[in-house]
């Protein structure tokens, strides 16, 4: 087992509050200029075009989308 499967073995070991503080700790840890040089409006703006791909009432169901696909080429349901 490599070492990083070890460790990831070893944090998801721990109680739920001491993996919530490891994860805060590791991202506290990383410098990367790019997240923390976007302002509030950055942020906010990268958020609804993240929504935007959220499901709505135009998409359709996995169940859906397989009966279409049966009734349409004659497939049967197993």
């Amino acid at each position: 087992m490599s070492a990083l499967n070890d460790l990831t073995e070893k944090a998801l070991a721990l109680p739920e509050p001491e993996r919530i503080a490891l994860a805060q700790n590791l991202w506290a840890s990383i410098e990367h200029d790019e997240l923390t040089s976007w302002s509030e409006e950055d942020l906010r703006r990268e958020l609804k075009s993240r929504l935007r791909d959220e499901p709505d009432a135009s998409w359709k169901s996995h169940k859906e989308v397989m009966e279409q696909a049966r009734s349409e080429f004659g497939w049967k349901k197993k």
